[in-house]
């Protein structure tokens, strides 16, 4: 604990200097004389002395993560550089998959991993490729992950539409400012002087480089702006934002299938965008799995919720599977229902995001109060890695209370997935919702099986505008 607290105390202080390579590190780098220190991470060797150096020298510790690569269409399909193609086979994916969200879930396990050796930042390259949308959406799901603990971002060959959409997140207080470290790096053949002024503007010291592997910052080190400089120095023009900086970075699945029931595997072969199984059948877990990688699908998954402890049926009895559930978090059936079932949740939501899926659904929380769903959602939305929730059975002060956090920026509208599921006898009185859920972009679906459901026939009438406003 305490070496963990040394650690958070000196990530508030910058580095007055510092060096990064991609080529082998020479462990001459690491006596002191830089206060950040960096390397390639694919080179365990250098991570390594880095990490040991972090305790022993009280140096701050850098990588330099590939982030998407390069990845080019062709009329045969997809391909790209060979250490894209070596890690997304090492990892089991598509290229496919990689180019669409594999790698994101890879960058994040590798900064999880430098978070808990104590780094200090990263750099991604190969996000200039981004829209300025979806580069501030990769910055707020790193910045809202718990497990990356603080670790800082050192923008890097941002274009000037990034840089203003991150100078407007962090006007706006949708992004820290501390998310960023105080050095953003430009290759000479990416260097933008509306963007790194923009960078100034943050207290972030541009860095232009015309090596490729090797980069050091200025003799002068960090030279910190004056804010009496700063207050005289132009404002960089604002933008016209025609797309909320919320708006969903990913493909919304435009079919989806689910059951509740053993998986017919062929529904795996593309003909659905979103394929659903309960999360107690780890056989067809596994199935979605694999056709996320192999077949670029999404994967959803049924989670109990809170349950109930009333219910039986033949063979089946609820409250049994309440206390198997909680045995696996440590606490009680009576803790479960205080509340322990969202910790379940969120541990599950994490563990199906390792597998890549897209979306779950909650059963059994229409008895939560408008205001206990929207609390609900925000701990999701701050623990739950990204995956999204499909409501269910959703009740009309359950909706209200929703569109109204949404709107007036409490609660991020990206939490939710683009459908809904009303069962058979839940689409009358309470349960009147779907105007609210409408009019932020959300699709109903009702459904007279309560084990099986689908998209409709021309699949999602997606409204952008909708989801945007």
């Amino acid at each position: 604990d305490s070496l963990r607290n040394n650690l958070e105390r000196e990530r508030n202080t910058i580095p007055q200097n510092f060096y990064l390579t991609t080529g082998r590190l020479d462990p001459q780098t690491l006596d002191g004389r830089f206060g950040l220190v960096g390397c390639k991470d694919n080179n365990p060797q250098d991570l390594s002395m880095i990490a040991q150096s972090i305790i022993t020298h009280g140096v701050k510790g850098h990588a330099s993560l590939m982030g998407p690569g390069i990845i080019t269409s062709t009329p045969y399909g997809i391909t790209s550089t060979p250490e894209v193609l070596e890690r997304s086979s090492m990892l089991g994916m598509s290229l496919h998959y990689w180019a669409q969200e594999g790698w994101f879930s890879s960058t994040m396990q590798t900064i999880y991993q430098l978070a808990s050796h104590g780094f200090y930042s990263v750099d991604i390259s190969h996000l200039e490729q981004m829209s300025p949308q979806n580069y501030v959406t990769i910055l707020k799901h790193i910045q809202e992950n718990p497990y990356c603990r603080g670790i800082k971002i050192m923008p890097k060959n941002l274009t000037e539409s990034q840089a203003r959409a991150v100078y407007q997140a962090i006007q706006q207080g949708y992004l820290k400012k501390s998310l960023l470290a105080p050095y953003a790096i430009y290759q000479d053949t990416n260097t933008d002087n509306v963007s790194e002024n923009v960078m100034k503007h943050l207290r972030i010291r541009p860095v232009i480089t015309n090596h490729n592997n090797n980069h050091s910052s200025p003799k002068n080190g960090f030279d910190y702006i004056p804010k009496r400089k700063l207050e005289r120095t132009k404002r960089p023009k604002s933008e016209e934002i025609t797309q909320s900086i919320e708006t969903r970075n990913k493909s919304i699945p435009k079919t989806f299938y689910f059951t509740s029931e053993s998986l017919d595997h062929s529904k795996l072969n593309g003909q659905f965008e979103l394929v659903g199984c309960n999360e107690s059948s780890p056989k067809d877990i596994q199935a979605i799995s694999r056709a996320i990688k192999e077949k670029g699908i999404k994967g959803h998954a049924y989670l109990m919720g809170p349950g109930m402890m009333s219910w039986k049926e033949p063979g089946y009895n609820e409250a049994d599977e309440i206390r198997e559930r909680a045995k696996t978090i440590g606490i009680s059936t009576s803790e479960w229902q205080k509340g322990g079932w969202v910790k379940y949740t969120i541990k599950t939501m994490n563990d199906l995001k390792e597998k890549g899926f897209y979306s779950i659904e909650i059963d059994n929380v229409d008895s939560l109060s408008g205001e206990k769903m929207v609390s609900v959602l925000k701990e999701i939305y701050q623990d739950g890695n990204g995956i999204k929730v499909m409501p269910k059975n959703m009740t009309i002060s359950q909706a209200k209370e929703i569109y109204k956090a949404i709107k007036s920026g409490k609660l991020n509208r990206e939490v939710l997935a683009p459908y809904a599921i009303y069962e058979e006898s839940c689409q009358t009185g309470e349960y009147r919702s779907k105007a609210q859920l409408r009019e932020i972009g959300i699709m109903p679906v009702d459904t007279r099986n309560t084990n099986f459901y689908c998209s409709p026939a021309n699949g999602y009438r997606y409204d952008e505008k909708l989801a945007t406003k």
